[in-house]
């Protein structure tokens, strides 16, 4: 790849982790908690727009590793970024077999070392 691409690249994706920061941040009279980590595991929305049904995904998978990392992650870019392709791959995979895994070890890590993030998602996954 030439270097006007390699930096155009870069470019996007660091737009790319802005707008999902200040998408994913709560305003600042409302204090972002950690979900709950005794709480039932909920199915993400299937909205039936186009291009959607990603950004529903990422959602789900956001708070799916928050939940199970205990970890605030909307405030780290890297697991961020990682999160948002392994959407995008999630999304094709569901699109074309019904089924996906998402692994991304060492997604964070705290005092208590690093945390993995290790989920299944079926096509058939709806609220409830």
């Amino acid at each position: 790849m030439s270097l006007p691409v390699v930096i155009a690249l870069a470019l996007l994706m660091v737009a790319a982790v802005v707008v999902l920061k200040r998408i994913l941040t709560p305003p600042e009279d409302q204090p972002h908690t950690a979900p709950p980590a005794a709480a039932p595991r909920p199915a993400f929305p299937q909205s039936g727009i186009p291009g959607r049904n990603e950004q529903d995904l990422l959602s789900w998978l956001i708070l799916e590793a928050s939940r199970q990392t205990s970890s605030h992650l909307e405030q780290d870019p890297l697991a961020m970024q990682r999160l948002l392709e392994a959407a995008a791959k999630a999304q094709a995979e569901l699109d074309a077999a019904g089924t996906a895994e998402v692994n991304l070890p060492f997604l964070t890590a705290d005092s208590s070392g690093p945390k993995h993030f290790v989920i299944r998602v079926t096509r058939h996954d709806r609220p409830a």
